[in-house]
């Protein structure tokens, strides 16, 4: 099995009833130090000028814009929360792998798992996911 085969079958087997209670008490701190970031910076102006750039009020979706009370597409979304959630540079980081992972993976699997109406499970599931194989990849370059 090649590396890539290897995480990816590692990311497709996440299970919620498998994972810790530890793992998942701390994903949700997590998860809530993102929405955090992203509602104490929905009115920067950086985050005012994206959001029209973007042209976030003229699309339609189920994924919600923290903080603007829209609903787009989950691109959007999580393009926009994303940023949100990175702006005022307080979003957690994994000092060993070079990353910032709360803000590049929740903001994605929240407005993909609101497109799908994913439950809360699933959810925890694929940030779990995108945790790991996001540290194991920063880890590796």
């Amino acid at each position: 099995m090649t590396p890539t085969m290897a995480i990816a079958n590692f990311a497709c087997n996440v299970r919620f009833n498998r994972l810790p209670l530890t793992v998942i008490d701390k994903i949700k701190q997590l998860m809530l130090d993102c929405l955090g970031n992203q509602i104490g910076a929905y009115a920067e102006k950086s985050a005012q000028m994206l959001y029209e750039v973007l042209g976030v009020k003229q699309t339609r979706g189920k994924s919600t814009v923290v903080g603007y009370g829209s609903k787009t597409t989950p691109l959007l979304a999580g393009c926009m929360n994303g940023m949100l959630a990175h702006l005022l540079d307080m979003d957690d980081a994994h000092r060993d792998s070079l990353t910032k992972t709360g803000s590049a993976i929740t903001p994605a699997v929240m407005a993909v798992a609101e497109e799908f109406e994913c439950e809360g499970k699933r959810v925890i599931e694929a940030v779990v996911a995108g945790y790991e194989v996001m540290i194991r990849l920063g880890l590796a370059v």
